[in-house]
């Protein structure tokens, strides 16, 4: 536990962070992950984005799509594949949201 002054204020508080202040915990005394763990976090975080990506995928070309289109006006990636991967594919397909709308041609009517 962090020392304190006589106005109560943790010693040492200017350097740490105001959460550091509030909790009075000295996270200047917190080691960081060692080299393996960050390793075997940044493998499980890769795994992760993997199985997301491959989720994504079965839901078909109109989902890429729409996901392509969410993320080139600012959306997160990894917050819109979290979504995309909660869709139930064979929903998806039994609606056929699986496949872009057909191209709509323009009907000449003969022209007046």
């Amino acid at each position: 536990m962090a020392q304190t002054n006589e106005t109560g204020r943790a010693v040492g508080a200017d350097r740490l962070g105001i959460s550091s202040f509030r909790s009075r915990i000295d996270n200047r005394d917190l080691k960081p992950n060692p080299p393996a763990k960050q390793a075997q976090f940044a493998a499980i975080r890769r795994l992760r984005r993997e199985r997301l990506v491959e989720r994504l995928h079965s839901l078909g070309p109109a989902p890429l799509g729409h996901f392509i289109r969410e993320v080139e006006r600012g959306a997160s990636i990894p917050d819109r594949l979290e979504r995309y991967a909660r869709i139930d594919p064979a929903f998806v397909r039994a609606l056929g949201g699986d496949r872009f709308a057909p191209e709509l041609r323009a009907i000449d009517g003969g022209g007046r």
